[in-house]
């Protein structure tokens, strides 16, 4: 249910997801299943404000999907080749996936341009995108970047609604949607991802130009009023990728 108090109401999702660890065991525990290199089904989520249908008009939706790993051992701040802990999420990556460490006031990202196959070594640019490269120790959690702030888009449903006085409401917003259109990289690869949307209002500025992002933990980027994200009670949906015989 939706949070609503004296100040206002808190953003909602529709959801029966009982899995609220992250980067727990997900092998049984997801939100969406998607055979791997299909297109379909879409991810579409109906999202509520104090339960009533968000109006989504002049908002722009985006979404993120990464999965988890841990260092295998200290990286220092200019080392560029890396190892997961017991290789997990090796799988999971190919060139220009971004790697991010740490989070808030420090965290880094890494962008990974190569692999030692044999070794399970992976190669990568420190410092990617202006973050600044730290020192990272043994067990440090990564985000393995699927992918990060692809355009996804907005659905509203409208209908004539006949209310209880038996008066008809014309043209009302019965129901809301956030809606993911995979790309063909999306799903190459199999496994547990953690999933979420991004609704972004802007400022009025008398310009449709994209927002901006910040790497800065305390600035949204130009142009932007506010943000809000889906799901709002734990790090990510879980999606669910399985292997296909017929997919290479």
């Amino acid at each position: 249910m939706s949070n609503c108090n004296s100040n206002g109401c808190n953003f909602n999702y529709r959801n029966n997801s009982n899995c609220y660890d992250s980067c727990s065991d997900l092998d049984n525990c997801y939100d969406f299943i998607i055979k791997r290199h299909d297109a379909l089904p879409e991810f579409k989520l109906e999202v509520t404000d104090c339960d009533e249908p968000i109006d989504l008009t002049g908002l722009i939706s985006e979404a993120s999907m990464w999965s988890c790993s841990k260092l295998k051992s200290n990286i220092t701040n200019n080392q560029t080749v890396i190892q997961l802990a017991d290789n997990i999420g090796f799988d999971q990556i190919l060139k220009n996936t971004i790697i991010q460490a740490g989070i808030g006031r420090n965290f880094e990202r890494m962008n990974v341009v190569g692999f030692d196959e044999e070794k399970k070594e992976i190669y990568v640019e420190r410092g990617y995108k202006n973050t600044t490269s730290f020192d990272w120790k043994k067990g440090t959690n990564l985000r393995l970047l699927r992918f990060l702030s692809n355009s996804s888009i907005t659905e509203m449903n409208f209908e004539d609604v006949t209310n209880s006085d038996g008066t008809i409401t014309k043209n009302k917003l019965t129901h809301s949607f956030l809606v993911y259109k995979w790309n063909p990289e999306d799903t190459c690869l199999a496994g547990s991802f953690f999933f979420e949307f991004k609704l972004i209002k802007m400022f009025n500025l008398g310009t449709s130009m994209p927002p901006i992002p910040s790497y800065s933990p305390c600035n949204w980027g130009y142009g932007v009023e506010w943000t809000r994200r889906f799901p709002v009670d734990k790090d990510g949906f879980i999606i669910k990728v399985y292997n296909s015989p017929t997919g290479e």
